[in-house]
């Protein structure tokens, strides 16, 4: 695995934000759903940051998922539901939070929930099969 201590941060502010975003959804009456929403992107985009840190690809500074995602589906082919997942999640990029950012529902926030674990479920699967190649 390439740059592991950068790997190991990205995955650590990944934890964060999902952690936040389970903890304002869970214990927030009402939960404050951009800002979920929010979280759930960002976890997501980070994942895939630690992944491709980890295989080494270049990425620069983008926090468009479609773009990341399309980077590691140059190598290696990737689920039609991550990247579904990830455009999903697109629509709560850092813009979302501010005012005109868009509208979010208790359905939009559970489904972003959803994208992130599927996205975190298939970073998690691709992580285990760099290291039994490493």
């Amino acid at each position: 695995m390439k740059d592991e201590t950068h790997v190991k941060e990205w995955l650590e502010y990944a934890k964060r934000d999902y952690d936040s975003a389970l903890h304002l959804f869970e214990n927030m009456t009402p939960p404050p759903l951009k800002i979920i929403c929010f979280d759930c992107q960002q976890a997501a985009e980070k994942h895939l940051k630690a992944l491709l840190t980890a295989f080494g690809i270049k990425f620069g500074e983008s926090h468009d998922l479609s773009r990341l995602i399309k980077l590691r589906a140059k190598r290696s082919s990737v689920p039609a539901k991550v990247l579904a997942a990830c455009a999903d999640l697109n629509a709560y990029g850092p813009d979302s939070i501010y005012p005109g950012g868009g509208k979010s529902s208790l359905a939009k926030t559970k489904r972003a929930l959803k994208s992130l674990n599927t996205i975190m479920a298939w970073t998690s699967k691709e992580f285990k099969n760099l290291c039994q190649v490493a």
